[in-house]
């Protein structure tokens, strides 16, 4: 029987129907995917060959990946719960927790979204656009709280599943991701997070400035 194709390290958890679909599509196997599998095979075995169990490197690289997506949906949260912060004004930063304008500013992605329902609405009744930032925002992290429920609900499965996964055996794959497959990840989200913090403090130094009601000549 074929091995089943690996799967990129990037690519967003799939349940077992829609695998089946895709079992004969040839998954696009990067040399950085392929550098993250050996690195994966080595960690693995060096921790196996220790014990005495007798759990597949497959079965263990299926349950890397749902944690790898298991982090990778913890980093979105943390970025759209951001948003929400600062939409709502809540976000404590070194100037909003000097200032008393108003503090809630919709990030430019929020900013785009709400345009683009405001554009689309159909109704009559059109929300402010704080309301309707938050009501974005507040859905998007409904999905993405569905979603990791389902990851993990599928992870306990797996893991009870394949006899032999230790306690030590998990905490060697989370550090594997932390170290290693999250890297990237975590990259992005701490650069997107230093321009949403130059942003939004911007956006408060020019609403301080504005609320001081300068002359022309200032």
């Amino acid at each position: 029987m074929p091995s089943k194709p690996l799967r990129s390290w990037d690519d967003d958890y799939v349940d077992s129907e829609q695998e089946e679909e895709e079992e004969e599509d040839n998954y696009p196997i990067s040399n950085y995917d392929e550098r993250l599998n050996e690195m994966f095979e080595k960690v693995m075995l060096d921790h196996l060959s220790g014990t005495t169990t007798m759990v597949s490197i497959q079965m263990l690289r299926e349950l890397a990946m749902l944690q790898h997506e298991v982090a990778k949906i913890k980093l979105e949260k943390k970025l759209w719960n951001i948003y929400l912060k600062a939409g709502t004004g809540q976000w404590d930063t070194p100037e909003s927790l000097k200032t008393n304008v108003d503090r809630g500013v919709w990030p430019i992605p929020i900013q785009n979204m709400i345009k683009f329902r405001l554009s689309e609405s159909k109704t009559s009744v059109m929300k402010n656009e704080g309301e309707l930032g938050q009501i974005i925002v507040c859905e998007h992290l409904q999905v993405l709280d569905e979603k990791l429920q389902h990851i993990l609900a599928t992870y306990n499965t797996k893991k009870a599943q394949s006899i032999g996964v230790t306690d030590e055996t998990e905490k060697r794959i989370k550090n594997f991701i932390t170290r290693y497959s999250l890297v990237s990840y975590q990259m992005k989200l701490n650069y997107e997070l230093a321009i949403l913090l130059y942003d939004y403090d911007d956006q408060l130094l020019e609403r301080t400035y504005l609320q001081m009601k300068p002359t022309d000549y200032q």
